[in-house]
């Protein structure tokens, strides 16, 4: 009972993230009253009681430490907090159903650690930047080279630190916007893929159906699956002007 608990919560926090972070691209507007709802439900949904403070007692200090050597980063802008959330509920649940022989806690901890360092970076970059895309999946590779570390697999942590450097090369050293918002249909092939694996591995995977929803990835492609969903008819309900 406790875990389809936070799995809903899950579910609920990463549709909010999604809502806002559609908003901040300019994919689409929503009504007056349905926005203010939004906005007064960042502290709570939006993990805004965490992010803040962090925010201001470790984040802003640190990059104007890393300013102070004539480092110019730009300023921290407010999406980093939904690229943030998405990611975290992503890498969390990873943490959770691949940690191994690792301690979950452990796992959890490098997650947030690994999230945290990357979202911020990408935060540094406009909404409509490449970066809000690649530097975040540097985030999984990061983790997952560690784990692998932990695990004693140094191989795979090498093949893994390289995606690193290439996805946060790839985001950090764009210099422009693209012509579209990137995140959108990114986010659709994203989902489109998930949803495609979900359907496959409940049909035909190993057991009976009760077993196969047991199954980690199964579990992580329904919550993605289930969050994508919710934000998507969430979106067509209250959009001003309607998207369709």
């Amino acid at each position: 009972m406790f875990s389809w608990t936070l799995r809903i919560a899950g579910w609920i926090i990463g549709i909010y993230a999604m809502l806002k972070l559609a908003a901040a691209t300019g994919t689409v507007t929503y009504t007056k009253v349905f926005q203010a709802w939004l906005d007064q439900l960042h502290d709570f949904l939006g993990l805004g009681f965490i992010l803040k403070p962090l925010t201001q007692a470790v984040i802003l200090p640190t990059l104007d430490f890393i300013r102070s050597f004539d480092i110019p980063i730009p300023a921290l802008q407010d999406h980093w907090q939904q690229v943030f959330v998405l990611t975290w509920l992503l890498l969390a649940a990873s943490a959770r159903n691949l940690s191994g022989s690792v301690p979950t806690f452990v796992a959890l901890g490098l997650a947030f650690f690994c999230t945290l360092l990357f979202c911020v970076a990408a935060g540094t970059k406009p909404v409509g930047s490449v970066a809000v895309l690649f530097v975040p999946a540097a985030s999984f590779a990061a983790f997952f080279a560690i784990l692998f570390v932990l695990r004693g697999d140094w191989r795979g942590a090498l093949t893994l630190a390289a995606s690193v450097v290439l996805f946060a090369a790839a985001g950090l050293t764009s210099t422009t916007r693209v012509g579209i918002d990137p995140v959108t249909p990114a986010a659709v092939v994203f989902g489109g893929v998930v949803f495609f694996i979900l359907v496959f591995r409940l049909l035909f995977g190993k057991g009976t159906l009760s077993q196969r929803l047991q199954d980690p990835d199964a579990a992580t492609g329904l919550d993605i699956t289930a969050a994508m969903l919710g934000a998507f008819g969430l979106a067509t309900a209250f959009a001003d002007p309607p998207l369709f």
